[in-house]
């Protein structure tokens, strides 16, 4: 049986504050300066044991070292503005000038009668124009409804009221104005003014591709009302909110009429979430002047961030929300850079779609207001790319204590490099060369001055196990190593590393053959009757931890009534998964890793056996549902596997009632054995989001059903309150100021977990 002394873990602290201080020693400048780096994509465990754990002095143990890693896919960060388009067309005839016109009325000459939209021609062959904005933009032989034919040569424009030409004056090009100002045509042609005639209105002229500040018409539909409902069911998708919350995914709002206007600029977090509720703050009124609405997009997207340094170039993309009633002129005009893709919506029923999927950057980018769900998987597969992220190098060294001695040829596989008392495995890629790098001889103890050869190097691969024999100098409690970690290179360029927990082994003294000299015989005398006391019964606790405790308890006339032969455990190991625990808490990992870690020390506490002979977990992962990662089982590597994928299922929100549930149901299912103790350590980093009510009682049906209920708050953003509520006492609730507090947290958990009530 393995053993683990309480001394051990008080010296934790210690240990971890060496190891931190000769870490830093090793990191790049960059980490000594204080400069906050990227998070790692690699999460790691270790795990290191003894067999067996007592010996006689002059016989050796073998130690065991498992290091196992999981890496997740990074997603490359992206901008997208959505351009609206807020034009007169997209309004409703009604809602401009009260109701719709009956025939023959007569017709105030200020307001514009609505015109039916009429079904969009052909194209003819050959009326493409190959100087156009977007790929394949070209010129119909109808154009909208406001627009006229153009003359061989030019774009369609809008028709004048004007009986003669005017003379015309050229203005200076407005300067661009973002965050809600419009954004007008840098070339203007604006007609001089002519004088009021008696019965003949005057128009008001635009500058650009168009002569009069409403002569589109306004249509049958509200189609503004399409769009607001559009961009708020395109944010609330969870795939994009979650992207947004997690700065993923940036989100901006740009909309376009006689001009183009930002509404709100590139944001992820709430603010980028507010442009889902800002449908409303579209105009409808003026032209479609969509080059304008491109151009205020395309300045938006081009913006650089003061956060920009250092970061990943991010994807741009401009989605468009129109009926696409353009005229060719403005159509003609619709460019943006190449580094900038397109995606368009057509928002209506019939009209002018074609128009607007030339626009599109490819053939896959053109979408209807009712294919959400298609848009969404666009982004998923093609938008929002993942990049494969690998353990590169890796580094594992040992150093051992100085009561050990390494037996010559027993570690398994070979060292790269050994100088007494450190042995070290170099590990690279498996899609790598093996060959020596500069990054191993940087993090290494070892100088390469010293003229040690490099012998073997190891193939890095998700769980690699390290073996190797010692021999004790001496009796007593004694650790293997002086320290013991892990060291990795990853393909994203960031570093990372990770302690192994510490390991002992007790060595007895060998016992001297007495010899037998001759003893004269006593006489008998009476005996005096002692005095009985009354001594106190040991409470009973569970964890190996807990047996060997220093220093070693007197003995007593009363047995443990929780004797190891009869212990058994099934343990829910609930942990949170959502999106911010992939931050960090003040230490050296990110909550989440450190979670990982934690769970799979407390795993190798347990007396696992994969015949069902012994202890069992079940790990559950929550973050707005619970996922039940493994049923209650003795296998160890079933329950690391489990854990390992946690990083894969992080998502949005903390619903503790329902990682509660999902624990109650499977500490009651068929897979729990009669007489275990059936316990709960759950971890979070936040606050409840799920029904308070709810959570206490659920907490409440635990405590009945016997289930000792441990709970631990990460950081210092938690509801201690409800926290201390669910734990089956208040003692049993722990808060761990920082991701390195953690480990020895759950450790002594183990050693509080009771023996079960119904033992014989």
């Amino acid at each position: 049986m393995r053993h683990v002394r309480l001394w051990g873990l008080l010296a934790a602290p210690l240990g971890v504050l060496f190891l931190s201080m000769a870490a830093l020693t090793h990191a790049s400048p960059a980490k000594q300066a204080g400069v906050t780096l990227p998070a790692n994509q690699c999460s790691a465990a270790t795990y290191k044991s003894v067999e067996p754990g007592e010996i006689i002095l002059g016989q050796s143990a073998d130690v065991t070292m498992v290091f196992t890693q999981t890496c997740v896919a990074k997603r490359a960060p992206i901008d997208i503005v959505i351009l609206a388009d807020e034009s007169n067309s997209m309004t409703r005839a009604e809602d401009r000038g009260g109701r719709l016109p009956t025939p023959g009325a007569t017709l105030d000459p200020r307001v514009t009668p609505p015109i039916e939209r009429t079904p969009e021609p052909s194209a003819t062959p050959g009326s493409g124009n190959p100087g156009g904005g977007g790929p394949g933009v070209g010129r119909d032989n109808t154009e909208p409804p406001g627009c006229i034919e153009t003359p061989p040569g030019g774009g369609g424009i809008r028709p004048t009221l004007e009986p003669k030409a005017t003379p015309t004056e050229k203005l200076p090009p407005p300067p661009l104005v973002n965050d809600g100002a419009p954004l007008q045509d840098p070339f203007p042609t604006r007609t001089t003014e002519p004088k009021p005639q008696p019965g003949i209105p005057v128009p008001t002229r635009e500058p650009g591709g168009s002569d009069l500040t409403d002569p589109e018409p306004a249509g049958s539909e509200d189609l503004l009302r399409e769009v607001s409902i559009f961009i708020r069911d395109f944010v609330k998708d969870p795939v994009i909110s979650g992207d947004i919350e997690s700065g993923v995914l940036r989100l901006g709002l740009a909309a376009f009429g006689s001009r183009g206007r930002t509404i709100l600029t590139l944001h992820d977090g709430e603010l980028g979430k507010k442009v889902g509720s800002s449908g409303n703050r579209l105009k409808g009124e003026g032209l479609s002047r969509i080059d304008l609405g491109l151009r205020a997009a395309e300045t938006e997207l081009n913006k650089r961030p003061r956060s920009a340094e250092g970061e990943p170039v991010r994807r741009k993309v401009i989605l468009i929300l129109s009926d696409g009633g353009f005229c060719s002129r403005d159509l003609n005009r619709a460019k943006v850079g190449r580094d900038i893709e397109v995606v368009t919506v057509f928002i209506g029923r019939g009209g002018w779609k074609r128009r607007l999927d030339q626009l599109a950057t490819d053939g896959r980018y053109k979408f209807t207001q009712r294919e959400l769900k298609q848009l969404i998987g666009l982004y998923q597969s093609t938008l929002a790319v993942t990049i494969p992220t690998n353990m590169d190098q890796l580094l594992i060294r040992d150093t051992l204590a100085p009561e050990m001695a390494l037996v010559d040829g027993s570690p398994s596989p070979a060292l790269s490099v050994r100088k007494d008392p450190h042995m070290e495995w170099w590990g690279v890629h498996p899609m790598l060369p093996l060959t020596t790098t500069d990054w191993h001889w940087a993090h290494s103890v070892i100088s390469p001055a010293t003229g040690i050869d490099v012998t073997d190097l190891v193939t890095v691969s998700e769980r690699m196990t390290l073996t190797y024999t010692v021999r004790p100098l001496e009796a007593g409690t004694l650790p293997i190593s002086q320290d013991a970690w892990a060291a990795w290179h990853e393909s994203s360029g960031i570093d990372g590393n990770m302690l192994f927990p510490s390991a002992y082994v007790d060595v007895l003294a060998p016992t001297a053959t007495p010899t037998n000299t001759p003893t004269n015989t006593p006489t008998s005398t009476s005996t005096p009757t002692s005095t009985p006391t009354n001594t106190p019964t040991p409470e009973a606790r569970y964890f190996p931890i807990a047996l060997n405790r220093w220093p070693e308890p007197l003995p007593t006339a009363t047995p443990d009534p929780c004797p190891p032969e009869l212990q058994r455990v099934d343990i829910a190991l609930v942990v949170d998964a959502s999106t911010s625990m992939s931050g960090t808490a003040g230490g050296t990992q990110t909550k989440l890793q450190a979670a990982i870690v934690a769970a799979k020390t407390m795993a190798g506490l347990l007396q696992l056996r994969s015949d069902g002979t012994s202890d069992q977990a079940t790990v559950i992962a929550f973050s707005r549902t619970a996922t039940v990662l493994a049923e209650l089982t003795g296998d160890r590597p079933t329950i690391d596997a489990a854990l390992d994928r946690l990083p894969t299922l992080q998502g949005t929100g903390t619903h503790i009632d329902e990682a509660l549930q999902a624990a109650l149901d499977e500490l009651n299912s068929p897979r729990r054995r009669p007489g275990s103790t059936r316990s709960l350590v759950l971890v979070t980093d936040g606050v409840n989001n799920g029904d308070r009510a709810r959570v206490v009682a659920l907490a409440a049906q635990l405590r009945a059903a016997d289930v000792a209920v441990f709970t631990v708050g990460l950081g210092a953003d938690v509801d201690t309150v409800l926290l201390r509520e669910i734990a089956t006492t208040p003692a049993n609730f722990r808060q761990a100021p920082t991701t390195d507090d953690l480990e020895l947290i759950y450790r002594e958990i183990a050693a509080l977990i009771p023996c079960p009530r119904d033992r014989p």
